[in-house]
This record gives C-alpha cells, structure tokens and sequence, in this order.
C-alpha cells in the first residue's frame, strides 16, 4: 500500500505531521514527547476513481477534497494540541493515573484471594 504524505505544520511549538494511506487520512501530533493521532477516511467519487483508473489522474481525489480534508485533520489536530498543553491535560492525567492504581490495588486484592 502507498503511504502518501502533506506538508507538516505547527500548533503552538507542536509539530504536526499528515500522511494518507488508501482512503485514510490521519495526523500524527507530537506534543509533551507523546505522539497523538486521529484519522478519518474519505472515499473518493465515481468520477475521480475513473479518471485515476484511466490514468487521467494522479489521484483519485481531487484537489479540493485533499485541501477540505487536511483543513478539518488540522483542526482537529490544532484542538488535540490545546488540550494536551492545557492544565486540564495534568488533571485528567492525574485522575486517570489514580483511578488506575485504585484498579490495580483491587486487582491484586483479588489476586491474593483466590
């Protein structure tokens, strides 16, 4: 499978990263040394599937399709970035990380029972 890659960008200091791969498009942020990612897929139309079997075309997409596609991965990208470098991030990842270690000491509590 060929894997397709865009420009990169940048959200406040992150970089940002658009590849696609069939009909997925994904981002790859990376932020706090942690890489982040979400995709979506976009089939292409009749028109520009022929066009691209037919070799009239370099992709079956057509250049406004790619552009509306890497602007809604670049927001949602640029909203992924605000959050991961927000306060908030910190909290969920403490409550999360303790919620975690209540899971485990139950686990092992268990464990120890049986």
């Amino acid at each position: 499978m060929l894997i397709r890659t865009f420009r990169a960008a940048k959200h406040k200091g992150c970089n940002i990263y658009f590849r696609q791969f069939g009909d997925t498009f994904e981002y790859l942020l990376v932020a706090r040394q942690q890489i982040f990612t979400d995709n979506v897929r976009v089939k292409p139309g009749l028109a520009g599937r022929i066009m691209f079997f037919l070799k009239k075309a370099r992709t079956p997409y057509r250049e406004v399709v790619l552009q509306n596609v890497l602007s809604v991965l670049m927001g949602r990208a640029s909203e992924r970035a605000d959050y991961v470098l927000s306060k908030q991030y910190e909290q969920d990842l403490k409550k999360m990380e303790r919620e975690a270690g209540k899971e485990a000491r139950k686990i092992q509590k268990q464990a120890k029972r049986s």
